[in-house]
């Protein structure tokens, strides 16, 4: 099934990756594999671990499908207190 994936990123990540960048897929995905891709294919040195992905104000968990949602926004955890 074709369709429109949209991430919107931000801090840090908006530098690296770009504020916004929608993707059309094939099929449905997990959203961990599409994020992971992204990160590796710009080279960026973080893991799934590293993010927060939210969709309509709650968190969205790596292994739920980009059929679910057509627009994320990921933010980037720092570690320490």
């Amino acid at each position: 099934m074709e369709h429109y994936f949209c991430i919107r990123f931000y801090g840090s990540l908006e530098q690296v990756l770009g504020k916004e960048k929608c993707i059309k897929l094939e099929e449905c995905s997990k959203i961990g594999m599409v994020l992971q891709q992204m990160l590796s294919e710009k080279r960026v040195p973080l893991g799934l671990d590293d993010l927060l992905v939210v969709s309509n104000g709650r968190n969205v968990g790596f292994d739920e499908s980009t059929c679910n949602t057509s627009r994320i926004e990921v933010y980037r955890l720092m570690q320490g207190g």
